[in-house]
C-alpha cells in the first residue's frame, strides 16, 4: 500500500492493463505497457504546480533585481548631490 501512494501512477497503470500487471508470468506486450505508462503519465499533474512556482519566484526575482539596479542608481545620485551640499559647507 506504500508504494501505491507514493507511487499513484503505477496503480493508474495497473488499472489500464488486463491481468495482473504485477504477475511476471502474466502476458502483457510492451506496447500495451508503453500506452499505458504514457497516458498515466501524460494525466498526471502532481509537478505542474511546483513549476509554476518556481517560474513564478524567478520572474519575481528578475524584476526585483532590475528595480534594485534602478533604486541602486538613484541612491548614488542622492548621496553624491547630499555630499556636494555638505561639501559646500564644510569648505565655506
Amino acid at each position: 500500500m506504500l508504494v501505491a501512494k507514493e507511487l499513484g501512477w503505477i496503480t493508474q497503470v495497473s488499472a489500464a492493463l488486463p491481468g495482473n500487471w504485477f504477475n511476471p508470468k502474466a502476458v502483457r506486450p510492451q506496447e500495451v505497457v508503453m500506452q499505458a505508462l504514457l497516458k498515466a503519465l501524460w494525466t498526471d499533474e502532481s509537478g505542474q504546480d511546483t513549476t509554476e512556482y518556481v517560474l513564478l519566484v524567478a520572474l519575481i526575482a528578475l524584476a526585483v533585481t532590475a528595480g534594485m539596479t534602478i533604486l541602486a542608481t538613484n541612491i548614488n545620485e542622492a548621496f553624491s548631490e547630499t555630499g556636494s551640499i555638505l561639501d559646500g559647507y564644510v569648505s565655506s
